[in-house]
């Protein structure tokens, strides 16, 4: 369902009463951020309509206004245009003038209106992240109270320091913590304990039970939590990379089914990374976002994926689940660890974020190249380095059970819906087996919208670096690979291009060098 919501800048009491302006918005989305702050810089009251949640009504909502992307911005019925033209219409005052000149109406066209009047537009509240493996002698309250003892003590560095006992090249994460050394900690360090080694020992089964301590496998439950050893699912969030970032305590009940696990998942990631998305929309503060504590219950959610099944899904429910998961891996281990910093870093980084998937490791190399790109090599290896990809095996090997997820045929549109966390990458976006060629429609003509430039008078052609690395997706020839990018771009711009492919010789194509650069704070 949409929710939506008002804001205002400086309006008085008399604009409040019925915003002439509405903002169609989807969670996560920067040209909608950036959007929302100008209005409120503006000073102009708004009603924003966020479909993030209800893919359907925004799919019928484009195919009214004929345009493919959000925000979509209307003044008293009439539609406006996105981020862009807003911050035209905002530079020479126009759009001010026009709001205080235009009599009180409503801010949508009736059609569109009534696309909302069926539904709940109440604030939607994020799936729930402790039902799923809350024991069922355990309240939320009494969950909450131990999820704070867990992250004080997967805090308290020190503690760390001196109690794990990991072998040779364990992390301190991974490592196992003796029950004597958690009861020592819960007597010293939790109030609710009193100094009393009783209740820390009846509080440390309590944390065993909400899997907020996880007991070291062969371990014997009947001993007593001092005779066996933990460890502390928060301390091991930060995984030794090449690990799976959802391996951090194990799922113990049988796992909802995937479609709907990815999108508990999506919600609670694309509200995490609106949470944390600058005004201007250009920007993520992925240090805050590992601090938060939505992101904690992001990371324990994840973990549902170890007991999903695959088996059964459609092409379109595949692809909307490892497009999902793969966004969402990349924006988990960019909260992690960073971003990485040079060209070796990236080879090993896109192919050491990894989550456990139905009990299969699958990193972000996995997903893109074995499953989403149809078991195709990476541009980055040996024989597409050198010109020639069609010798070069599947990412998969044929006897790879993963194999059998590949997406066929592939559809190229994958890479405007991939998010790689650099300044040059697409912005995140919900996808749904239901509206999928609508998702990825939306992406492809808002990022070629972007990236691709047509010089018709000089027969020049500007395009991502995406299309040449990954144009062997696209067509065979450079000249089909021109035809397809027309199908994704606005009309006047689809005309120029298919002009300069319908005469003369093949235009020349040049690539914008692409920014690397991390899209943080």
């Amino acid at each position: 369902m949409p929710s939506a919501g008002s804001e205002f800048g400086t309006a008085t009491a008399v604009d409040m009463d019925k915003p002439k302006v509405a903002v169609i918005t989807t969670s996560g989305c920067p040209h909608c951020k950036r959007a929302k702050n100008l209005l409120k810089e503006a000073g102009i009251y708004f009603q924003e309509y966020n479909l993030g949640q209800a893919p359907d009504v925004l799919a019928n909502v484009k195919k009214l206004t004929g345009k493919k992307t959000v925000p979509q911005i209307f003044l008293c019925g009439e539609l406006l245009g996105g981020a862009d033209e807003l911050q035209v219409l905002l530079s020479d005052n126009s759009l001010q003038t026009r709001v205080e000149s235009n009599i009180a109406s409503d801010a949508l066209p009736a059609q569109i209106s009534d696309l909302f009047e069926s539904l709940d537009v109440s604030d939607k509240q994020l799936p729930s992240i402790l039902l799923p493996y809350l024991p069922s002698d355990m309240s939320e309250e009494e969950f909450a109270c131990l999820d704070g003892i867990s992250l004080r003590l997967s805090s308290d560095r020190s503690f760390h320091g001196r109690h794990a006992r990991g072998l040779f090249g364990r992390s301190k994460g991974d490592a196992p913590i003796s029950g004597r050394s958690v009861v020592d900690w819960l007597v010293e360090n939790e109030p609710t304990a009193g100094g009393d080694r009783g209740k820390a020992e009846a509080l440390c089964k309590r944390l065993a039970v909400a899997r907020l301590l996880e007991p070291e496998r062969g371990g014997s439950e009947s001993a007593g939590p001092e005779s066996g050893s933990f460890r502390v699912p928060y301390a091991a969030m930060r995984p030794r990379l090449g690990k799976p970032l959802n391996r951090h305590l194990e799922w113990p009940a049988p796992a909802r089914p995937a479609q709907e696990v990815a999108e508990a998942l999506r919600e609670l990631i694309t509200a995490l990374y609106d949470k944390f998305l600058s005004d201007n929309g250009t920007k993520v503060d992925y240090d805050g976002m590992a601090r938060d504590a939505l992101f904690r219950h992001y990371v324990n959610s994840a973990a549902e994926l170890q007991k999903v099944s695959l088996a059964g899904l459609s092409r379109e429910q595949r692809m909307a689940f490892f497009i999902n998961i793969y966004n969402a891996i990349i924006v988990h281990g960019t909260a992690v660890y960073g971003a990485p910093t040079s060209t070796l870093d990236r080879l090993r980084w896109f192919g050491s974020l990894k989550y456990d998937i139905g009990g299969a490791e699958f990193s972000a190399d996995d997903i893109e190249h074995g499953v989403l790109r149809g078991n195709r090599p990476s541009p980055a290896s040996l024989f597409a380095l050198i010109g020639r990809p069609q010798w070069a095996e599947g990412h998969f090997k044929r006897s790879d059970p993963r194999a059998r997820l590949a997406i066929d045929p592939m559809d190229p549109r994958i890479h405007f819906a991939l998010v790689c966390g650099a300044k040059s990458c697409p912005p995140i976006r919900v996808y749904t087996p239901e509206t999928l060629e609508e998702g990825l429609d939306a992406a492809a003509a808002a990022f070629c919208e972007g990236s691709v430039s047509v010089d018709k008078a000089n027969r020049r052609v500007e395009l991502s670096m995406i299309l040449k690395w990954y144009g062997q997706d696209f067509a065979r020839s450079l000249r089909e690979r021109l035809a397809k990018v027309a199908e994704f771009l606005p009309d006047h711009k689809a005309q120029d291009l298919k002009e300069l492919l319908s005469g003369g010789a093949e235009p020349t194509v040049e690539y914008t060098p692409y920014d690397w650069g991390v899209n943080k704070k």
